[in-house]
């Protein structure tokens, strides 16, 4: 978990799609990622960045 303690974690439930799940499975099977968990960690993380980036340049447009 990067350097994290369990203390900085919240358990969520999601339902996925199988499809989603048998991809997800593929990058683990495929020492693309260590787990399921660690997928999706960093599934959420990059749209987390890619949204605060594009909600940024859309302001600084509107502001310019």
């Amino acid at each position: 978990m990067n350097g994290k303690s369990k203390k900085d974690t919240v358990i969520i439930t999601v339902r996925l799609p199988r499809l989603y799940v048998e991809y997800l499975d593929k990058l683990v099977e495929n020492s693309v990622f260590m787990s399921r968990g660690e997928c999706v960690r960093f599934a959420i993380k990059e749209l987390i960045n890619e949204e605060f980036q594009r909600r940024s340049k859309s302001k600084n447009l509107m502001e310019g």
